[in-house]
């Protein structure tokens, strides 16, 4: 039978509980539609249920920002499909406001060009209310969203605006990811420059002494030891692999899902990539990206995916939560009430 890489190993520990747990000290975040997502037919109902909310959300907006700056363009996030309130560039936000100069879009249609044009705003939807995105590291959590989403391309434009707000290594190896993911080798590797981190391919010769301090019990060690074996060698998906399990078993879940991102963009035919970035998303609330990612996984992976109960009934949950499915229409009514 055919042995994985040592790090392989450590994946049982990449459990929904473990992964949960730091989420739960995470603001809501998704760029994703929402587990209210509908598929029902347009109807009386379906329409009175989308005014509804755009009222609310238009009253939300009006009280958060009474008043907003000339070429403002405000991005919106995880707005249910039942609504109505973003279309186009925005013409219900300039009737709201009284000003021809406002745009405003869906995050994923993000660009640099609205930064050059005037201020920009992010908003979210969250739990039947719309919030503004806020905080020094507003841009890092909306790059994050973005992301999990699996929309790379504003993901990269959020993330160049972090490092050009905070130039700091932590966000050049951020935006060296996203670039990965819109399929730029040569800006991925001029970020992970900036971030100082060599361009190896590995392996690490740190992984089994990493694999060794976790089974005695010492994970802070082994922490410290795969921080630097990925700054180390770059390009090795095992050390960023054994990074993201050990970072979520200290339940560090921003850091762990840039590493299982990096993991997953350097070995993309490896099913525990897709597994574990899989898991990262569904508790990120990107529920289709989670599914479709799963559902690779098992693709991958043949037979011993089959086996794997835990994988196997976190997609089922998934797909209950995906549009038609009968916890998205509970969250239909309770988002309602």
């Amino acid at each position: 039978m055919t042995r994985g890489p040592a790090w392989v190993a450590l994946l049982p520990v990449l459990v929904v509980g473990t992964l949960s747990e730091g989420a739960r000290r995470l603001p809501e975040f998704a760029t994703q539609r929402g587990a209210w997502t509908t598929q029902s037919h347009l109807n009386r109902h379906y329409l009175e249920r989308g005014m509804v909310l755009s009222q609310r959300c238009l009253a939300d907006l009006r009280q958060g920002r009474p008043t907003l700056p000339a070429a403002s363009t405000l991005y919106f996030a995880a707005l249910p499909a039942a609504m109505a309130f973003q279309s186009a560039d925005g013409p219900l936000i300039r009737w709201a406001y009284r000003d021809s100069s406002l745009r405003s879009y869906y995050l994923t249609r993000f660009r640099m060009d609205a930064v050059r044009r005037g201020p920009v705003f992010f908003f979210q939807m969250s739990q039947g209310h719309v919030i503004e995105i806020t905080g020094p590291d507003s841009l890092e959590h909306i790059g994050l969203g973005l992301v999990t989403s699996e929309a790379p391309e504003p993901a990269r434009e959020v993330m160049t605006l972090a490092y050009r707000h905070r130039p700091v290594s932590s966000n050049a190896y951020r935006a060296a990811w996203a670039a990965a993911a819109c399929g730029d080798t040569a800006e991925r590797n001029g970020w992970l420059e900036r971030a100082e981190v060599r361009l190896d391919p590995g392996p690490a010769p740190e992984v089994p002494v990493a694999l060794a301090r976790v089974t005695a019990g010492d994970t802070t060690e082994a922490i410290a030891l795969m921080s630097g074996a990925v700054r180390a060698h770059g390009l090795d998906p095992g050390s960023h692999a054994l990074l993201a399990d050990l970072l979520f078993l200290r339940h560090q879940l921003n850091a762990g899902t840039i590493e299982a991102y990096a993991a997953r963009l350097l070995a993309p035919q490896e099913p525990s990539m897709w597994r574990r970035w899989g898991m990262v998303e569904m508790v990120r609330n990107a529920h289709d990206p989670a599914a479709k990612a799963l559902e690779r996984y098992l693709e991958l992976a043949g037979p011993a995916g089959r086996e794997d109960q835990e994988a196997l009934s976190t997609l089922a949950k998934l797909r209950r939560e995906l549009p038609g499915g009968d916890l998205a229409q509970r969250a239909i009514q309770k988002i309602e009430r």
